[in-house]
């Protein structure tokens, strides 16, 4: 599993969460499975994604500074 660089936003500790345990019920059905990564400090989070893999790669993505 990737390394999760912190928050882009608040510098904060990043987690994977199960995303059907974030959502109402109505959702929970949709996005069994799915995975997705929150800030542990200002609770940002990434869509659900397919797998760990991909939900840390676009996590970690960040633009160039200029």
């Amino acid at each position: 599993m990737q390394k999760l660089k912190p928050c882009p936003f608040c510098g904060g500790k990043a987690a994977f969460h199960n995303c059907a345990e974030l959502e109402n019920e109505a959702m929970a059905a949709k996005i069994t499975g799915q995975v997705g990564i929150h800030c542990c400090t200002c609770r940002v989070a990434t869509l659900p994604y397919e797998s760990h893999e991909e939900a840390a790669a676009a996590w970690n993505r960040r633009t160039e500074q200029t």
